[in-house]
């Protein structure tokens, strides 16, 4: 008989962002905040808010002043070509 063993770890997503303020596109952020298993809509709107404040920091040193309503978030399938430059944390 074999045992499975599960090991917890956050889901990630990847998103793609751009930002209204400078034009900026082709943006990917894999994020860190973990999945719930159930999700109210309120949760939901809640992490994109998290994840757009923390783009603000980021998108910061690429010497924009964008604020979380600039950016333009949409899912990301990511492609193995593709350079991760960063990690957004939950």
């Amino acid at each position: 008989m074999s045992e499975h063993i599960a090991i917890a770890t956050p889901s990630l997503i990847w998103v793609a962002w751009s930002c209204r303020r400078c034009g900026h596109t082709g943006g990917v952020a894999r994020t860190t905040i973990p999945l719930e298993t159930y999700w109210t809509e309120s949760m939901g709107r809640e992490m994109f808010a998290q994840l757009r404040q923390k783009l603000v920091r980021v998108h910061m040193k690429q010497g924009c002043i964008a604020v979380p309503d600039d950016f333009v978030l949409s899912r990301h399938v990511p492609d193995r070509s593709q350079e991760l430059l960063g990690v957004v944390g939950g």
